[in-house]
C-alpha cells in the first residue's frame, strides 16, 4: 500500500530514510529547519568504521579510568564539581564494564554498523553522491606489540563479529604509511572500510536525488502534528499547516529523524517527548531517529520499518488453501506472470463459503472459466512462510533473511470439470469428488517433500560476466539439475552477498554453505594458501598445473583445518602490471599507490618502493577513479572486466604468477548431504575445474586484445624491469619457504625436481 510519509529532519538519517521510502514506492515530504545536510550531518567525521563495535565500558575500565584522568595526554576529562550529579549515571555506566555486557553490546552493534561501506554504496548508487564515498583501510596504531596485546579483549570481540585484520610491525608498518613517527611501531589494519570525503555535500547530493525523484523538501520548523478525526493528516511547519496528500487506499504517516538539537519543537500536547506509545495514540505509523527514542529500523530489503504496513491476518491460511487449489488442477493463465483482473473480480482471499462465483466465470463444458484467487510465490505444505533471501539483498549487500509467503492476485484458469469441484453451494459445503480429494492429498504430499529441498547461497567476489563467475554459475546449475532439485545452489556474484574478504569466513562459520574465493588473499592465515602466488616460480599454464597437482592435497588439508571442504579451483591468466604511465625499471615504481589484495602483493609493493593499498576487486574501479590506487598487478581479465582503460594507460606482461579461485563448502554442511548429493557435487566440480582451465586459457588473449582495442598500450616488460622483478621474486620465494615450513619446502622441491 502506498503511503505519503513526512520525514522530519534532513540529515543523513532523514535523507537516507526518504530515499529508501521512495525506492519502496512511497511519496515523501522531507522537512528540516535549516535544509538538508546543515545540522550534525554537515560537520561529522564521515568515517565508515564498521569494526568499531567494541563498547567503551569493558573489562579493565575500572583500573584504566583513574590513570587516564591524571594523564593530560589521555582523552578523558572531568569537571570535578559536576561529579555529585554524575554519580548516579556513572554507577550504572561502570556496572557495564565487564566482559559479558561488552560482548552483548558488540553483538548488538555488529548488524547495525558492521557493513557500513556496502550500506552507503547501496544507498548512493545512481544518486550522484557515490563520488563522496572513498574505500579505505581502518587502522589501529600502537607504540608496540605489547600495547596492541593489551587490547586483546576488544580484538577478540571483533574476531567473533567476523572481522579480519592484518598486523603491521616495524618496517612493514613504516612501508605502509611513513607518516607515523618512530615511537609508533605497530598497527592493526582492517580492510573494507571507508570514509565520506565531504559529509555535508554527500547529504545534499542525496537530498537532491530524492527531490528529483519526486520528494518535496520543506525548509521550515515543525511545531505540531495536524490531526483530523484522530488521524494524522499533516504537520504544522513554518507557521502554517502542510497537508499530506492522500489518494484512495493510501495511508499517511510520520517519521521523525531530527536530532535533539535540530530545532524542531515538540507538539504542545506532548510536552515531554513523542514516545512510540504517544505516537500510536495520535495516529502516527511509527517514530524514528531521535537519540532519546527508537531509531529507524531497516528490514531485510533495506526499507525503513516506518514504511511497512502490518500483514493481513490469515495470510498463511489463504496461502495454504491457494497452494492446494493450484496443486489440484488450477492453472495460471500466463505462467508465473501477474494477471490483473478488474476491481469487481478481485478477491481478498478464497471466496467465502455460501457464495457462488459470478456468472461470467461459470461457463459450459469445454470452455475456460476463471476462479479469482491468490498464488503464493513460495509456500510450505502447511502454508506457513518460508525463510528465503530477499530479492533486493544483492543490491545492498544485505545478508538478512525475511519471512515471506508473498501472495499475488491472479485468476485460476479452470476447465468445467475442475470448476465443479470448487463451486461453493449456498449450504456452505464444498462439493468434492473422490478423485479431487486424492489429487489434493497427493499435492499436499508433494509439497511436503518439496519443503525438504535445500537452497545454498554461493557468494562470489567477481562480476557475473567474469569467466570465474560464469563457471561457478554452470557448476551451480549442474548440481541443482543433478540432484533433481534436492540441492539448489544460487550464485551471488560481484560481492553482492558478502564482500571478497568476507567470503571465506562466512562459509567457515556457516553464514553461507558454499563460496568462491581467491585463496592467496588468505596467505596471512596459512602460507600454503599463497603457494600459487610465489612470484616467477611459474609463468605459464603448464607450469602452474604441474605445481598445483603437487600442492592441491596440502591446500585441501589446510582448508579442512578451517572447517572447509575443498571442491575445485580454477587459475587466473598470468598476472601483469597495470600502470598509469610508461615504466622501464623498478625505480619508476617509487611512490606509486599500488592496489594490494594479499600478503604477496603487499610485500611486492614494499620491495619495489610502491605504497600498498588494500582494495577488493569489487571496489577496484572506484579506487582507480578516486586516486586511491594508481597501479595494480592482475590478469588481463580483471582489467577487461573493470574497464580500467578509463583510468590507466599501460599493461606490462610480466607473467608473475597464476593465482587460483577455489570453491569450498562448509564442512558441517557437506557432512549433512546425502551420499548421492555429494557424488553429484564432486562430478560437477571435476567438470567445472576442466571447463574453467580451458576458459582461462581462451580468455587470456581475448582480454589482452580487448585492452588494446580500448586504447591501452599492451606490451612485454623490458629486460631491465623483468630482471629486477625476478630478483624480487627470488627474495619472496625464500621468505615464503621460511614461513611455509616442511610442507612448503616439499612442494617446491618436488616441483623443481630437487
Amino acid at each position: 500500500m502506498t503511503k505519503t510519509v513526512a520525514v522530519i529532519g534532513a540529515g543523513i538519517v532523514g535523507v537516507s530514510t526518504a530515499i529508501w521510502l521512495q525506492r519502496d514506492g512511497h511519496e515523501v515530504v522531507l522537512i528540516d529547519k535549516a535544509g538538508p545536510g546543515e545540522g550534525a550531518s554537515h560537520g561529522n567525521g564521515g568515517v565508515l568504521a564498521s569494526c568499531s563495535v567494541v563498547p567503551v565500558p569493558g573489562p579493565g575500565l575500572w583500573t584504566k579510568a583513574p590513570k587516564m584522568l591524571m594523564d593530560p595526554n589521555q582523552p578523558l576529562f572531568m569537571k570535578w564539581g559536576y561529579l555529585p550529579r554524575l554519580l548516579p549515571w556513572l554507577r550504572r555506566y561502570m556496572a557495564q564494564a565487564n566482559a559479558e555486557a561488552a560482548r552483548k553490546r558488540a553483538q548488538a552493534a555488529t548488524p547495525i554498523i558492521g557493513d557500513s561501506l556496502n550500506d552507503h554504496q547501496a544507498l548512493a548508487t545512481g544518486t550522484g553522491a557515490e563520488k563522496w564515498i572513498v574505500p579505505a583501510d581502518y587502522v589501529f596504531v600502537y607504540n608496540d606489540r605489547a600495547a596492541y596485546e593489551g587490547d586483546a579483549f576488544g580484538f577478540s570481540l571483533r574476531r567473533e563479529a567476523g572481522f579480519e585484520w592484518e598486523e603491521l610491525e616495524g618496517e612493514a608498518f613504516k612501508a605502509y604509511d611513513p607518516a607515523f613517527g618512530p615511537q609508533l611501531s605497530f598497527a592493526a589494519r582492517f580492510p573494507g572500510h571507508g570514509r565520506i570525503a565531504d559529509p555535508g555535500r554527500y547529504v545534499k547530493d542525496l537530498a537532491a536525488h530524492a527531490e528529483a525523484q519526486g520528494a518535496r523538501i520543506l525548509k521550515a520548523e515543525v511545531t505540531d502534528v495536524v490531526r483530523e478525526n484522530g488521524r494524522v493528516t499533516g504537520v504544522r511547519a513554518g507557521g502554517r499547516n502542510h497537508r499530506l496528500r492522500r489518494r484512495r487506499a493510501d495511508r499517511r504517516c510520520l517519521v521523525q529523524a531530527a536530532g535533539r538539537e535540530a530545532g524542531h519543537r515538540r507538539p504542545a500536547r506532548e510536552r515531554t517527548r513523542l514516545s512510540p506509545r504517544a505516537l500510536r495514540r495520535l495516529g502516527h505509523a511509527t517514530l524514528a531517529g531521535d537519540d532519546r527514542e527508537r531509531q529507524v529500523r531497516r528490514d531485510a530489503d533495506g526499507g525503513p520499518a516506518a514504511a511497512r504496513g502490518h500483514r493481513r491476518a490469515g495470510r498463511a491460511r489463504r496461502a495454504a488453501l491457494a497452494c492446494a487449489l493450484r496443486a489440484a488442477g488450477a492453472q495460471h493463465p500466463r505462467g508465473d506472470s501477474r494477471h490483473h483482473l478488474g476491481e469487481e473480480s478481485r478477491m481478498d482471499g478464497p471466496p467465502p463459503l455460501g457464495r457462488r462465483f459470478p456468472a461470467p466465470h461459470r461457463r459450459g463444458p469445454g470452455r475456460e472459466g476463471r476462479l479469482p484467487g491468490f498464488r503464493p510465490r513460495s509456500c510450505r505444505f502447511d502454508g506457513r512462510p518460508q525463510d528465503r533471501a530477499h530479492p533486493f539483498a544483492a543490491d545492498r549487500g544485505a545478508r538478512a533473511q525475511h519471512r515471506s509467503c508473498a501472495i499475488r492476485p491472479f485468476a485460476f484458469s479452470m476447465r468445467h470439470e475442475q470448476r465443479k469441484t470448487f463451486a461453493y453451494k449456498h449450504s456452505g459445503r464444498q462439493k468434492m469428488t473422490t478423485k479431487q480429494i486424492l489429487m489434493a492429498g497427493a499435492a499436499l504430499a508433494t509439497m511436503a517433500g518439496a519443503a525438504q529441498a535445500e537452497t545454498w547461497d554461493m557468494p562470489m567476489a567477481y562480476a557475473a560476466t567474469n569467466f570465474h563467475s560464469e563457471v561457478g554459475a554452470e557448476f551451480a546449475t549442474c548440481v541443482t539439475e543433478g540432484t533433481g532439485g534436492e540441492l539448489e545452489i544460487v550464485t551471488h556474484p560481484s560481492g553482492s552477498l558478502f564482500g571478497g574478504a568476507e567470503i571465506k569466513r562466512a562459509v567457515m562459520t556457516g553464514q553461507a554453505n558454499i563460496g568462491e574465493r581467491l585463496l592467496s588473499a588468505h596467505q596471512n592465515e596459512n602460507p600454503l594458501y599463497g603457494v600459487d602466488s610465489i612470484p616467477f616460480l611459474v609463468s605459464s599454464f603448464d607450469q602452474h598445473e604441474k605445481l598445483w597437482g603437487i600442492a592441491e592435497p596440502y591446500v585441501s588439508d589446510a582448508l579442512a583445518e578451517d572447517n572447509l571442504h575443498y571442491l575445485y579451483s580454477v587459475p587466473w591468466p598470468p598476472q601483469g602490471l597495470y600502470m598509469n604511465k610508461p615504466i622501464s625499471s623498478v625505480a619508476d615504481l617509487e611512490g606509486v599507490k599500488f592496489r594490494s589484495y594479499s600478503t604477496a602483493t603487499a610485500r611486492m609493493a614494499e620491495l619495489t618502493g610502491m605504497l600498498p593499498v588494500q582494495v577488493e576487486a569489487a571496489e577496484l574501479s572506484q579506487a582507480l577513479a578516486t586516486g586511491v590506487a594508481e597501479s595494480f598487478i592482475s590478469s588481463g581479465a580483471t582489467g577487461y572486466d573493470r574497464k580500467v582503460w578509463e583510468h590507466l594507460s599501460n599493461f606490462y606482461e610480466v607473467d608473475a604468477w597464476l593465482p587460483r579461485n577455489a570453491v569450498f563448502v562448509n564442512a558441517d554442511a557437506w557432512d549433512g548431504l546425502s551420499d548421492e548429493a555429494k557424488s553429484v557435487m564432486e562430478d560437477c566440480a571435476t567438470t567445472a575445474a576442466e571447463t574453467g582451465l580451458e576458459r582461462s586459457k581462451e580468455y587470456t588473449q581475448f582480454t589482452l586484445d580487448g585492452l588494446k582495442e580500448n586504447g591501452m598500450t599492451v606490451e612485454r616488460a623490458g629486460d631491465e624491469l623483468m630482471s629486477e622483478l625476478k630478483e624480487i621474486g627470488e627474495t619472496m620465494t625464500s621468505e615464503w619457504l621460511e614461513t611455509a615450513g616442511e610442507a612448503g619446502t616439499a612442494i617446491v622441491e618436488e616441483y623443481r625436481g630437487e
